[in-house]
């Protein structure tokens, strides 16, 4: 299969009649006949039921059509960073919404000619990506050098913590009378799902502040803690780069264990020269420090 022909396909499924397909492609229609017959050939089954009014998608050619947007459009952003000129970019894949990376700003400001390439993304896909040459690097949150033992030529520097604040509502804490009473009353909303950390918190606002909360509710954004603590639906706990700006909520300063660590993690083995100068940098900044 032709991947870079592809949209072929796209056109024939989305106008259901090769004729019209042919002509929004720029070819004949005997030539995407013949395409669309030999990519049927290849998958083994008939991606369109054919008609004198045009065609219809088979529900083979259904999940087919669904399945190669989705490989088309990582296909072209994959071809896009790994074509770009060597020298110009470091491409860099960020695992979660809002963060601060002070070492990155100054690394740009030292190193005009270099830019940082970035994107956002959920752990799997981020590591994915890394392995097959999408990104140069990534900052990944709160990992550990075991996290990496299943992932063969990886390294990883720890970048400096960003503090970490209890978060609630002003109404939830005028209804409880103190932060104790938030803690105690309310469940605990978290990014993380881990019950090691649950339990983890579970302890150490225990130390903290002598009361500790029952329940915990996991969510998967940053936006949806915010939405949940602002409406006195519970409490969290955040770094501060996630509270730029969040005036809505009253923050109670966690103890110095609590910090959001971000961890750039590389391919040892295959850096490019820009990336070896930016781990260059790192390292002897966070020396310094």
């Amino acid at each position: 299969m032709d991947i870079d022909k592809i949209n072929y396909f796209f056109s024939a499924a989305e106008h259901l009649n090769f004729t019209k397909a042919a002509d929004d492609c720029g070819i004949a229609q005997t030539t995407m006949s013949k395409y669309i017959n030999t990519l049927e050939n290849e998958l083994g089954c008939k991606l369109f039921s054919r008609s004198n009014k045009g065609c219809t998608l088979t529900e083979a050619g259904e999940k087919f059509y669904l399945g190669m947007i989705g490989i088309d459009r990582e296909y072209r952003a994959l071809k896009e960073h790994v074509t770009r000129k060597s020298g110009q970019f470091i491409r860099v894949g960020i695992e979660g919404e809002y963060h601060t990376a002070p070492v990155f700003q100054l690394f740009e400001e030292t190193h005009p000619s270099i830019e940082f390439d970035i994107d956002f993304g959920q752990r799997v896909e981020l590591l994915s990506g890394l392995r097959i040459g999408k990104y140069d690097t990534l900052l990944l949150l709160n990992i550990s050098p075991d996290d990496l033992v299943s992932e063969a030529g990886l390294s990883a520097i720890t970048l400096p913590g960003e503090k970490e604040m209890l978060i609630c509502s002003r109404s939830a804490l005028d209804k409880y009378g103190s932060i104790e009473g938030v803690i105690s009353s309310l469940p605990l909303i978290t990014k993380q799902a881990d019950r090691k950390y649950q339990n983890f918190v579970r302890e150490e606002l225990m130390n903290q502040f002598g009361v500790t909360f029952s329940r915990a509710e996991s969510v998967d954004s940053v936006s949806k803690q915010h939405f949940i603590v602002s409406m006195s639906k519970g409490f969290g706990i955040a770094p501060l780069f996630e509270l730029a700006g969040a005036n809505r909520f009253e923050q109670f300063p966690m103890n110095e264990i609590f910090k959001m660590a971000l961890q750039m993690v590389y391919r040892d083995h295959d850096k490019s020269p820009e990336l070896k100068e930016l781990v260059r940098f790192i390292r002897k900044n966070l020396t310094t420090q």
